[in-house]
């Protein structure tokens, strides 16, 4: 009688145990690279707020520490409500506002002097193609040209030099974006003059900005936005006699 000899090899428990631990080992290893994959995600995108809002932080505090400023050869008169102006298409004086001017001296092309009135606002922006879901909302600067400094320099009475980038004319909105994706700006006037000729003058504005992404964090609903609150102080308006 012949013996069959006992082939060697793995059982089925052997491989289905083998299978079970790989599984596991899988598994993990996916979830381990989800979870970096995400935090560098999130960290790229903080990382971009950041340098966006620097970069718009500096325009913001370069333009606000020249309000106030007039040439000492200009003969026309800067009014005490012009240097900063919170809501400027509200009666003045407004402390809190989504809104303000600034005014001062500055030097064109031709070097020539003139009076400067820069705007910055909030306005909504829709992308082209895309639907009214798709908007969001943008910081803009509005650099415009006085168009008579002898009176008051106001939006009415101002040029826009900006690119309209498909703003409403109609409603002074003209203006180039400094920050996209922006949910919150509000700016508060500090720090008022008590005497002089610019008395009751801001001459520290803060400024609190909220900035998120475009899209959620990949594989999950976590949108990224930080906020922020500086201050910028306008030299020229305490040195103005």
């Amino acid at each position: 009688m012949s013996h069959l000899k006992k082939s060697l090899g793995y059982t089925l428990i052997e491989l289905l145990i083998a299978l079970v631990v790989s599984s596991i080992v899988i598994a993990g290893s996916y979830a381990g690279y989800t979870f970096f994959r995400q935090q560098y995600e999130l960290l790229t995108k903080k990382t971009q707020i950041n340098r966006n809002i620097l970069r718009a932080m500096n325009i913001i505090q370069s333009d606000i520490l020249q309000a106030g400023y007039k040439a000492y050869q200009s003969s026309d008169t800067m009014l005490s409500t012009q240097p900063i102006r919170i809501n400027p298409l509200l009666p003045a004086p407004q402390i809190t506002g989504t809104d303000f001017t600034l005014v001062f001296e500055d030097v064109d092309s031709a070097s020539l002097p003139y009076r400067a009135l820069v705007r910055y606002f909030l306005a909504t922006y829709t992308p082209s193609g895309k639907a009214t879901s798709g908007s969001r909302q943008r910081l803009y600067r509005d650099w415009r040209r006085c168009n008579n400094p002898a009176i008051e320099c106001f939006i009415s009475n101002s040029t826009s030099t900006s690119t309209s980038l498909g703003l409403d004319r109609t409603l002074g909105l003209n203006g180039s974006p400094i920050l996209d994706h922006v949910k919150t700006f509000k700016v508060t006037g500090l720090n008022p003059k008590n005497s002089g000729s610019f008395q009751n003058q801001f001459q520290t504005l803060q400024v609190e900005l909220e900035v998120g992404t475009s899209n959620p964090i990949e594989g999950t609903t976590k949108t990224v936005s930080k906020k922020f609150t500086f201050f910028a102080r306008a030299k020229n308006v305490s040195l103005v006699p």
